[in-house]
């Protein structure tokens, strides 16, 4: 999987890129 916005995490926390995405938390940490 490609990552898409490479970017956000340097601005977002993983919570808050899961609520803005729609993603699971723990689906953000395994793409790491």
């Amino acid at each position: 999987m490609e990552k898409k916005l490479p970017r956000i995490k340097a601005l977002l926390t993983p919570g808050e890129v899961a609520k803005r995405s729609g993603v699971a938390v723990s689906a953000l940490h395994f793409y790491e």
